[in-house]
């Protein structure tokens, strides 16, 4: 019985690490990088990029992508669509996400795809089209790069998610 018991266990672990392993990409809009020119314009508020009332203009953060897929073990997930959770209440306001490959010799990104939000919005995708530009991480690296535009107080374009899976 005992033994039973201990194949049935080891069972469902094995089955769960590689479940486990395979994990798409995410990031919160709160953890990107502000870009510079955006210092004093923005705000992070838990898993929010927005603007800092009443800032209004353009505002710029970038997200590094890791590679979380199979544990790291392999250098090409299959990763073939980027999400977008956003707010944009209207024309004045947008959110653009764009995923970028950057070859670290020659230092030339490459768009990937690129989503735009609509209004009144909340979330949006695009497709990476793999048999173009697939990732690969054993000889690129990936960052998603977030512009919030805001022409009017009441305007409010914010960033909440970004995932790639």
């Amino acid at each position: 019985m005992k033994v039973l018991v201990r194949m049935a266990l080891l069972s469902m672990l094995l089955t769960a690490v590689p479940a486990f392993a395979q994990m798409d990409w995410s990031a919160v809009g709160s953890t990107g990088v502000p870009d510079e020119a955006s210092a004093g314009l923005f705000d992070f508020n838990l898993a929010q990029f927005a603007f800092r009332p009443p800032a209004t203009g353009l505002i710029t953060a970038r997200y590094q992508v890791t590679n979380t897929f199979g544990a790291g073990i392999t250098k090409m997930p299959p990763w073939n669509v980027m999400l977008m959770s956003y707010a944009d209440n209207g024309p004045g306001a947008a959110v653009r996400a764009r995923l970028f490959r950057l070859n670290v010799c020659t230092r030339q990104p490459q768009l990937i795809c690129e989503i735009r939000s609509n209004d009144n919005g909340s979330c949006d995708k695009c497709a990476i089209a793999a048999f173009a530009l697939p990732i690969d991480f054993a000889n690129f690296v990936y960052y998603v790069e977030v512009d919030l535009s805001k022409a009017a107080l009441a305007d409010f374009p914010a960033l909440y998610h970004l995932a790639i899976n």
